[in-house]
């Protein structure tokens, strides 16, 4: 086990010890077995969640049991700590601003869409138009042509 999750198990211990805390007693007040507790205590491989229970029971910042110096916890003991549901209300109100961008990223894009669907429906309105005048064109031709080929039928009717 690395050196530097070990530090996570000896500060625990360092806070629970400076409490006068058994680790029987303190594993009841944080909801966990006391095996379990002597275990991340030897190991401190620890789930997030127990971590940030801990931390909160003796008010220090999580960070303070996640810094590799060993030695500087002590001086860390006085680190505000920021409550799990402090940290949550940080997470989402980084995560409220990112939505709020992407809506603006998005709106903006609607926006370009919209002028550029506009412009789409004003190309395909009057191409629409010039193909109903060709075709009106194409009929007066065929209308025409119908004519002349009707007058020069008539034409050679008489000529014979």
């Amino acid at each position: 086990m690395s050196d530097k999750i070990k530090v996570v198990g000896q500060k625990i211990k360092f806070f629970r010890e400076q409490q006068g805390l058994s680790q029987k007693k303190f594993a009841e007040i944080i909801g966990i077995g006391s095996k379990t507790l002597f275990n991340y205590e030897q190991s401190g491989n620890i789930t997030i969640e127990v971590l940030f229970k801990i931390a909160e029971y003796f008010n220090k910042n999580p960070i303070v049991f996640l810094s590799e110096d060993s030695a500087k916890y002590v001086g860390e003991s006085d680190v505000s700590y920021k409550s799990q549901k402090d940290s949550e209300m940080e997470l989402i109100k980084a995560e409220l601003k990112f939505l709020r961008l992407k809506v603006e990223t998005l709106e903006e894009k609607n926006r370009e869409y919209e002028k550029e669907r506009e412009i789409k429906e004003k190309e395909l309105k009057e191409l629409k138009e010039k193909l109903n005048g060709m075709e009106v064109h194409l009929v007066r031709l065929g209308v025409e042509d119908s004519i002349i080929v009707q007058i020069m039928d008539y034409v050679r009717k008489i000529k014979h």
